[in-house]
């Protein structure tokens, strides 16, 4: 990521599909890894696991996984600071 860009959590991105459904309307939409929120299995500060969503035509997925399991399949949705003059 640039330095003024950051990753953007599973709250915010829940809103963005609350009020904007259909970016997961199609069979070919990509699954989304959020990066703004990491996650302890063991609770030991090893931050490993990154939340998910993963849509097909029955349902919409919440899973958490290994960071490195993503695949060219998902993208992560980002933010942009700009500094105001």
């Amino acid at each position: 990521m640039a330095g003024n860009e950051f990753g953007i959590g599973v709250f915010s991105f829940v809103c963005m599909l609350l009020t904007h459904p259909e970016r997961l309307s199609t069979g070919d939409t990509l699954m989304i890894d959020c990066g703004g929120d990491e996650y302890s299995a063991r609770g030991d500060y090893a931050f490993d696991r990154v939340p998910q969503f993963d849509s097909d035509m029955a349902c919409i997925k919440f899973s958490i996984l290994y960071d490195d399991r993503a695949l060219n399949l998902w993208g992560t949705p980002t933010g942009f600071l700009y500094k105001a003059v």
